[in-house]
């Protein structure tokens, strides 16, 4: 799912964000410009529309006005609701109309939250905006946005800049696996449901089952994965799972011990089996066949 994005050879495209500022009207002088502009818009339409389409002679004329005016605002509208900004493993990509805007994620030094100030009547007030400044390893800026999802892709960026992220073994958009899912010695499905609802990340250790209840924020995805990829013992991975269900945006998290509840795969359902209930985990086909060799291999290593 490359967005129509020209994509470099192996480059993957890990999140996309629509367009939005804060869903509010900045205060002070802004607010009121904003309000006073629309209601001279309005006013002034009505007042010069209304007359010319009730004339004969210059009904046909404002009729294609009017029909233009509506075209722009629907292109307007539909443009903003397509993804214009895109983070892959390599770098941050925003589209405009007249372009798009790149930025190596390795050029990024550090990012802050660009803060516009209004001025009215002797007095200032301070809007925080969507706007994302990037500092570059070349001591230019380069500003991105503004991104509806400010707070993801912030929580992105400050995962890569600590070494916390690393984007080459993330889940792609189009489904490609991340490095942690192709793992023999763990279970993990990033995308797997109940009840047709979505739910985050599953990881299946040695000793226990950690599953997330929700979808994860990008940024604590990428941290989950990127332990999850490291060449350690499958038991220390699944303690840092464990851990990382504590933190307040992970949500909710079911915690297994495997030693008294059993697996079994039907189909591309896995079966959780907990005495008290039986937890039903819908899996694609590719992650039904790593969990039918998974617990194989787990048969296989108790029994000998």
């Amino acid at each position: 799912m490359s967005h129509g994005l020209p994509l470099l050879q192996g480059e993957r495209v890990l999140w996309a964000g629509v367009r939005g500022q804060p869903a509010r009207l900045p205060g002070g002088a802004a607010g009121m410009r904003m309000a006073y502009a629309w209601l001279m818009a309005s006013g002034f339409g009505g007042m010069v529309g209304i007359p010319l389409l009730l004339m004969p002679q210059t009904r046909l004329y404002a009729g294609g006005v009017v029909a233009l005016i509506v075209a722009g605002v629907i292109a307007w509208r539909r443009y903003k609701k397509r993804p214009a900004v895109f983070v892959t493993d390599q770098r941050i990509v925003e589209r405009t109309l007249l372009g798009k805007t790149t930025i190596q994620l390795a050029d990024i030094v550090s990012y802050r939250r660009r803060i516009d100030t209004y001025y009215y009547r002797g007095t200032s007030s301070q809007v925080a905006t969507n706007h994302l400044l990037c500092a570059l390893k070349s001591g230019r800026g380069q500003s991105i946005g503004p991104v509806l999802e400010y707070d993801e892709l912030a929580g992105l960026l400050d995962g890569v800049l600590s070494r916390d992220i690393d984007p080459t073994v993330m889940r792609s958009l189009d489904g490609q696996p991340a490095a942690a899912e192709q793992r023999a010695d763990l279970f993990v499905a990033v995308d797997n449901r109940t009840g047709g609802e979505a739910y985050g990340p599953l990881v299946i250790g040695p000793r226990g089952l950690v599953r997330f209840t929700g979808r994860l924020p990008i940024g604590l995805e990428g941290q989950l994965l990127t332990a999850l990829s490291r060449p350690s013992p499958p038991e220390e991975l699944e303690n840092r799972a464990v851990f990382l269900t504590r933190r307040p945006d992970a949500g909710h998290a079911l915690l297994v011990d495997l030693s008294t509840a059993q697996l079994r795969l039907s189909g591309s359902t896995l079966e959780l089996d907990m005495k008290e209930r039986v937890e039903p985990i819908e899996l694609s086909a590719a992650d039904a066949e790593r969990a039918r060799r998974f617990l194989e291999a787990r048969s296989a290593a108790s029994t000998s």
